[in-house]
């Protein structure tokens, strides 16, 4: 696709364009998006550690918070950070309490050892001063930094949920006083994660002030298109599927079942399986009843709450209880507001904002899942029908 040729390209006939008599305001422009990309390029190494911290395992990330919300409760609530308001106050324990839930000392130590690694490497200059303890005079990998990571979690008396979560209510002061390792590390790192908040925020401020005049060159140069392009860029499409009908009495659902395709089946396309699958589909249909299977069951029934899923021994960093509630609110087509701009949903995908990504185990027992044999199991298409389609 040539994307860099092209930008280059299309880069040099946006400068060539500013440049003329006739279109003063734009000179800065292309100079200013390069400054302010330079500025983040320079700065990334030093600063995507540090605000990793903020999600390194359980324990360091709530002395974090604890630390943060203490710090922000000074200052009057609308002019607080969003997520340390009073009314972030309850989702604030929340997180806090699935932390202390999710905690794995082995866990903690091994992330955060993976974290000093890198902190170790960089140069001098955009070092992070309040870890230069844990990594002064300790190189290598991440087996050289475990230690000082597990004597630092170790000796934290933050894993005791009831006497950390009344921390929440504990001003600076009282938190200044306190001992725990984690809660002094925090002290000294919260001060550096502000002023990285301050950069960020004025980056953005300068990208608000550039980005409507670089566009307006663009819809002058580009003749097609300004948008981000689905072939050089990821999008994500936000929309609740449903069916439809079309006219009165008939309705479409808004999944396929292998049933209906079956029904459709006429050996002409486009409704020609492939005559293998067909078959296999046939002796499935007949054949697994005998077994007490019940294919619908399996795969177009509603689910409850509380159903044990095949997937649920996969940890995505989101908890189920947050999904199942998110399910029902898009169900209920309830609107939910941007949350750029208003306090965090929680939901642990976006770490430049303050949410929490779970790392660990779950502590969940999960049911064993039973295998029904069938004579199937003899066809290597049986287990996957559409393994070759």
């Amino acid at each position: 696709m040539k994307l860099v040729e092209r930008r280059r390209a299309e880069e040099a006939q946006l400068e060539a364009w500013a440049a003329q008599p006739g279109n003063p305001g734009f000179g800065d422009v292309l100079p200013e998006i390069r400054a302010i990309s330079l500025d983040r390029r320079e700065a990334f190494p030093a600063e995507f550690l540090l605000e990793n911290l903020s999600h390194a395992g359980n324990l360091l990330p709530t002395a974090i918070d604890l630390v943060r919300r203490a710090r922000e409760a000074k200052k009057p609530d609308l002019e607080r950070l969003a997520g340390y308001m009073d009314r972030d106050a309850k989702r604030l324990r929340d997180r806090l309490e699935r932390r202390l839930r999710d905690y794995d000392s082995e866990v903690d130590v091994q992330v955060l050892a993976a974290l000093l690694v890198r902190v170790a490497a960089l140069p001098e200059r955009s070092g992070i001063p309040a870890l230069a303890l844990l990594t002064a005079g300790t190189t290598g990998k991440r087996d050289a930094f475990v230690l000082a990571a597990r004597t630092l979690i170790s000796a934290s008396k933050l894993a005791d949920k009831e006497a950390t979560l009344a921390l929440l209510a504990a001003d600076e002061e009282t938190l200044a006083r306190s001992e725990d390792p984690l809660l002094v590390l925090a002290r000294e790192l919260v001060p550096g994660l502000e002023a990285l908040d301050a950069r960020n925020e004025a980056r953005t401020g300068r990208g608000f002030k550039v980005g409507p005049r670089y566009f307006t060159m663009l819809r002058t140069l580009r003749k097609g298109p300004v948008y981000p392009d689905a072939n050089g860029t990821l999008r994500f499409s936000y929309a609740k599927i449903e069916g439809y009908s079309p006219r009165e009495a008939l309705i479409a659902a808004p999944q396929t079942t292998l049933a209906g395709q079956m029904a459709k089946v006429t050996g002409e396309t486009p409704f020609d399986m492939p005559a293998r699958i067909v078959d296999i589909a046939g002796a499935a249909a007949a054949e697994l009843p005998a077994f007490g299977v019940d294919l619908d069951w399996y795969t177009v029934r509603e689910r409850d709450e509380l159903e044990v899923l095949p997937w649920d021994h996969l940890d995505s960093g989101l908890d189920k209880e947050w999904l199942w509630s998110d399910w029902q609110e898009a169900l209920a087509e309830q609107d939910l507001d941007d949350c750029r701009w208003i306090p965090c949903f929680d939901c642990g995908v976006c770490p430049q904002m303050g949410t929490e990504i779970q790392i660990g185990p779950t502590g969940k027992t999960l049911l064993p899942l039973t295998v029904v044999p069938s004579a199937l199991a003899a066809d290597p298409l049986a287990a996957d029908p559409f393994a070759q389609v």
